[in-house]
């Protein structure tokens, strides 16, 4: 059943019970039985809840998608997202009366990986920053650099539609070095190239060697000259630095960060893992509004009861821009906190109705008995 059609159902009824239709029973701790033990119980209608973290809705760009809906701009872009993304939590949670927000916020990563066997693929795998904070530099078609390789990622995405294509990223000797397990992983699955020489990979993207040459010796220059006077470089940078490197300072972000640089007297000669690379579409910030609480909110600000959100099914966590590893820790956080609200919901504020004793009333229990 598609994501559409199962928010739909839930304008039909009552949301508890369609939710139950089209997931079925919670598990035990859930659903609230009670099975007999030994201290008095109070009594009451069963309770069940639910927690969304169904993730984004970066992997859908179909017909009613929740993507063409708010991003129409991006229906043809590639995407790192699995087809599970695809906003499921988003509509169950507007049927059932949640707010969203910020759904336009969808963020962008400049080096999804181009298969050779399919280089139209929908689907991209990523090449993280750990590829250009190794020394990776990106080159556009006709071989030049063109950004900022450790800039923000809208900065080199924005540079890459300026430039013709296809656009590689390139790793000398000791780059690759760094990243050996990754590389090979690649190699093996056709999402990167091994050229034993610089003259080959000139060849292979049909440019004289001079160039890939030329491009080097400038990069090496800008770090050399930043080794002898950081402050002096004519180019502003990020966080108030000045660089030295002409091509991505003209961008308005310029390099003041090097490493594994290569000098253009040994491109000739050095070995080069490089990949094609193309904007893929990474992570969505807009989503269902939460509360501290993880507790989905309506659109007058309370709470739909026994609704729980976390992950990037939520809006409003990071803003417009999500730091690096927050992601990951958004979903540690919110997804600790659903859960124990989740918990709150259905054993009571003071656990009155917990199904079991917890391990602090069975060791109290076990004292009683000695």
């Amino acid at each position: 059943m598609g994501g559409v059609q199962r928010a739909a159902i839930l304008g039909q009824g009552d949301f508890r019970t369609e939710l139950k239709r089209l997931f079925g029973d919670a598990p035990q701790i859930l659903r609230g039985s009670r099975p007999p033990v030994s201290r008095p119980r109070t009594q009451r209608t069963r309770k069940a809840c639910r927690i969304h973290r169904r993730g984004g809705f970066g992997g859908d760009s179909g017909p009613g998608s929740v993507l063409v809906s708010q991003r129409p701009d991006l229906t043809n872009w590639p995407t790192a997202n699995t087809e599970h993304s695809a906003g499921d939590a988003l509509k169950l949670g507007e049927q059932a009366g949640a707010q969203t927000l910020d759904l336009e916020w969808v963020h962008l990563h400049p080096t999804g990986l181009v298969q050779e066997d399919d280089a139209t693929a929908k689907r991209k795998v990523l090449a993280g920053e750990s590829f250009r904070l190794a020394g990776g530099l990106l080159l556009n078609g006709s071989g030049d650099r063109f950004c900022n390789e450790l800039g923000p990622a809208e900065h080199i995405v924005a540079e890459m539609q300026k430039n013709p294509g296809p656009f590689r990223l390139c790793l000398n000797t000791a780059a690759t070095r760094e990243l050996q397990w990754q590389c090979r992983s690649h190699i093996s699955r056709r999402l990167m190239k091994c050229y034993a020489s610089g003259r080959d990979l000139a060849e292979d993207m049909k440019i004289p060697l001079r160039k890939l040459i030329d491009v080097h010796d400038a990069h090496a220059e800008a770090f050399r000259n930043t080794l002898r006077a950081a402050e002096a470089g004519p180019w502003p940078c990020l966080n108030g630095r000045r660089s030295w490197d002409e091509t991505s300072g003209k961008t308005g972000y310029g390099k003041c960060d090097f490493k594994h640089v290569l000098v253009g007297s040994r491109v000739a000669d050095e070995p080069f893992h490089v990949a094609k690379v193309t904007p893929v579409i990474l992570y969505c910030s807009g989503g269902i509004k939460i509360n501290a609480r993880a507790e989905v909110l309506k659109n007058d600000g309370t709470p739909v009861p026994g609704l729980y959100a976390a992950g990037e099914s939520t809006g409003g966590i990071h803003g417009k821009r999500a730091l690096a590893g927050n992601l990951l820790l958004d979903c540690l956080v919110f997804g600790r906190l659903a859960a124990k609200s989740a918990c709150k919901y259905i054993f009571g504020e003071d656990d009155e109705f917990r199904p079991c004793p917890s391990q602090a009333s069975e060791r109290q229990q076990e004292k009683g008995h000695f």
